[in-house]
């Protein structure tokens, strides 16, 4: 009689594992069951790189420049654009005087797109012109005032364009401008065209 308690305690103990043990083996298949074969394979050397635009200055440019000028005379110059960068472009091109003694006001300036055959000579253009030659009197280049010349020009990539200039010295031009000097800078702009915008 004293040990049928233990015998009780010994019987729940066997129970309670055949209860349970079953179970954890039904948990332990379904975690094996759930098991399959994965792979990932990276897609790398993906790349985005942003276009540049550039509208440079090329070899055949000659500055105007002329020491010595006499009224009447007439000195021709060329610009030399194009297109460095990776998109196609518009550009434009305007003028501005850096002094004001009176020179200017006696120089007459001509500028305009190169033709097929070239750009003509000072002493030629008045006679034979480029086409489109745009003329503006110097009286307009004071100090400080930009004036435009070309506008819409379109390039494409690795394309260039020369631009012919003269300037003509008038003969009514007064002693008073004698060894003076006047400057001109000019400034070329470009922007990217629109989608589909290249004609």
């Amino acid at each position: 009689m004293r040990h049928r308690p233990l015998r009780v305690a010994l019987l729940a103990v066997i129970v309670l594992v055949i209860v349970v043990s079953p179970t954890a083996l039904i948990v332990l298949r379904a975690t094996r069951g759930s098991a399959a074969f994965g792979d990932a394979e990276p897609v790398g050397r993906n790349r985005v790189a942003a276009a540049t635009l550039d509208i440079a200055i090329g070899e055949r440019t000659v500055p105007i420049r002329a020491d010595g000028l006499a009224p009447g005379d007439s000195v021709a110059g060329t610009i030399d654009l194009v297109n460095a960068g990776t998109i196609p472009l518009r550009y434009s091109v305007s003028v501005s005087g850096t002094t004001s003694n009176g020179l200017g006001a006696w120089l007459t300036w001509s500028f305009a797109p190169a033709p097929e055959r070239g750009c003509p000579s000072a002493e030629t253009w008045a006679t034979d012109p480029p086409p489109g030659a745009l003329t503006v009197e110097g009286g307009r280049f004071t100090a400080g005032a930009t004036v435009p010349l070309l506008d819409g020009r379109v390039l494409d990539v690795g394309e260039g364009e020369l631009l012919c200039m003269t300037a003509d010295f008038a003969l009514g031009a007064p002693n008073a401008v004698q060894a003076t000097t006047t400057e001109l800078v000019f400034a070329v702009a470009a922007e990217q065209l629109a989608p589909g915008e290249m004609p």
